[in-house]
């Protein structure tokens, strides 16, 4: 474990780092799918960011710095989107840029780079936040940005406001509280040797929240999920790489929320009979008469499966 945790220490040490927000809008255009963008950070480096409408329900949102380009992640996701309706118009003298579809609306403010997502009823669905700052004007959560070393690009990050009353769930197979607000999420695969901290075999870079969206993060790479922890008003992306590549899906219930997330993941199949069987693990015993235990215990109410009913290899 001392070697995971190294590897994620050494993936995120900002420490002899810079971090570089996007600040503004140069120009934009709009696609047969949604907007492209052309941005500049703080220290002038030219970012591209892309909007694309995948459904009324589902906004896809991506960064990637121009000297490097897009590149898509390994996870299979899904492409053959229908052609999408939306509208795009400029508000104030082109210092707002909106993007309609039939349920949501995202309002882009060009100047100030800065996004927020929104119902029909005109409600706050997800805000970007550009400006959690102490009273020094340091980031307590970095903005959409790019972190770089000696200038090369090497991880991107995402700060999202969090409501006084959000609660926020999923990331896989995770052993802390249910409602993940405060803690520190990571996502990224290894074997924990117990169920004592938030590591675990199964990592799903993908959340819910009460106020009804989700948000799929689209990489193979490490990502951290700073849920209220760094500050009580934002939660933040930290992602392994200089590309950022997100789903933002809305319901408003969270079981439309799940559904169009394996809209885009793909649905399973249906699992084998035996995988609903009891599968009963004893990790530290090599005393036989446990499989005996178990079939008189269980087998008249539900026949167990042989092969449920096995040990764990050792």
């Amino acid at each position: 474990m001392a070697g995971n945790k190294d590897i994620i220490r050494k993936i995120f040490n900002i420490s002899t780092c810079y971090h570089y927000p996007i600040t503004k809008v140069i120009s934009y255009e709009k696609t047969e799918s949604g907007l492209v963008f052309r941005c500049s950070t703080r220290n002038g480096k030219n970012v591209k960011i892309e909007f694309q409408v995948c459904s009324p329900y589902i906004l896809r949102f991506k960064m990637s710095p121009v000297d490097i380009g897009s590149k898509e992640s390994l996870l299979e996701v899904r492409k053959d989107w229908s052609k999408p309706e939306f509208k795009v118009s400029e508000l104030e003298k082109g210092n707002k840029i909106k993007l309609e579809t039939k349920v949501l609306t995202t309002l882009i403010t060009t100047h100030n780079w800065e996004y927020l997502v929104l119902s029909l009823n005109n409600e706050i669905i997800l805000r970007e936040d550009v400006r959690d700052v102490d009273s020094h004007g340091n980031y307590r959560s970095p903005p959409l940005g790019i972190v770089v070393k000696d200038g090369i690009p090497l991880q991107a990050t995402e700060t999202f406001a969090l409501h006084p009353k959000e609660g926020i769930y999923g990331f896989g197979e995770k052993f802390t509280r249910l409602n993940k607000v405060g803690q520190r999420m990571v996502c990224w695969n290894c074997n924990p040797f117990g169920v004592g901290t938030e590591e675990s075999y199964k990592n799903i870079p993908f959340f819910v929240s009460s106020r009804g969206y989700g948000i799929f993060l689209n990489t193979t790479y490490p990502s951290i999920f700073e849920i209220g922890s760094r500050s009580l008003m934002t939660y933040t992306l930290w992602v392994g790489e200089p590309r950022l590549d997100l789903f933002i899906i809305y319901g408003p219930k969270l079981k439309d929320v799940l559904k169009r997330y394996a809209e885009i993941t793909g649905f399973p199949s249906l699992p084998p009979l035996e995988s609903f069987g009891i599968w009963y693990t004893p990790y530290f015993d090599d005393n036989p008469p446990w499989t005996a235990t178990l079939d008189k215990k269980f087998s008249p109410f539900y026949p167990l499966p042989p092969n449920v009913r096995q040990k764990s290899p050792q």
